[in-house]
C-alpha cells in the first residue's frame, strides 16, 4: 500500500531514495511533497523571460507547526479533522472502513508528513535569504543531486502537467 511504503521509506535511509526515484510514489499523484515547482520571472532580470523554480516541499499547514512541540497540541485535532473529512468521502463513495482502522491510518500519514517537513525543509528564517534561493542549474548539473532523478523521471514527469 502507498502510505505503509511511504512510513517505512521514512523510518528506513536505505529505501528513501528507491521511494523517490525508483517507485516515484509521490510526484504522479499530485503531490508536490518533497520538491515543489513553480515558475516565475528570472528575479536578477525580470524582463529576460521565465525560470522554473524548484522550491522545499510543501506541507499543509507552516512549517512551524510541525515543531515536536508545537505540533503536539494540534496533532490529535488535526487527525480527528482528517478522519472526518475521509470518512465522509469514503460514506458518499460507497467505501466502508473501520473507523479505528482508518483514524490509525490518517494519523501514520500526518506523522508522515510531519517527518517529511522536518527532514526535508530548511526555517522560514532561512527561507527569507532570497539571494540563497538563486541557483541557476541546468538539468544536466541537476544529475549532482541524486535523491531524484530529476531527467528521466521528473522532467518527463512536469511536461504532462
Amino acid at each position: 500500500m502507498f502510505t505503509d511504503e511511504c512510513v517505512k521509506a521514512t523510518w528506513n535511509t536505505s529505501t528513501s531514495e528507491e521511494i523517490l526515484v525508483t517507485k516515484n510514489y509521490l510526484k504522479p499523484r499530485g503531490i508536490d511533497t518533497l520538491v515543489t515547482p513553480m515558475v516565475d520571472t528570472n528575479w536578477p532580470e525580470p524582463n529576460k523571460g521565465y525560470y522554473m523554480f524548484l522550491d522545499q516541499n510543501t506541507a499543509y499547514m507552516g512549517k512551524t507547526y510541525y515543531d515536536e512541540d508545537a505540533f503536539k497540541t494540534i496533532k490529535e485535532n488535526y487527525v480527528n479533522t482528517a478522519t472526518a473529512v475521509v470518512s465522509r468521502f469514503a460514506k458518499a463513495q460507497g467505501i466502508s472502513k473501520d473507523p479505528s482502522e482508518l483514524k490509525e491510518g490518517i494519523r501514520s500519514l500526518i506523522e508522515f508528513e510531519q517527518r517529511l517537513v522536518l527532514a526535508y525543509s530548511t526555517s522560514d528564517e532561512i527561507r527569507r535569504e532570497y539571494k540563497r534561493s538563486w541557483n541557476p542549474k541546468s538539468i544536466a548539473e541537476l544529475a549532482d543531486y541524486k535523491f531524484v532523478d530529476w531527467k528521466d523521471t521528473y522532467f518527463q514527469q512536469v511536461a504532462h502537467l
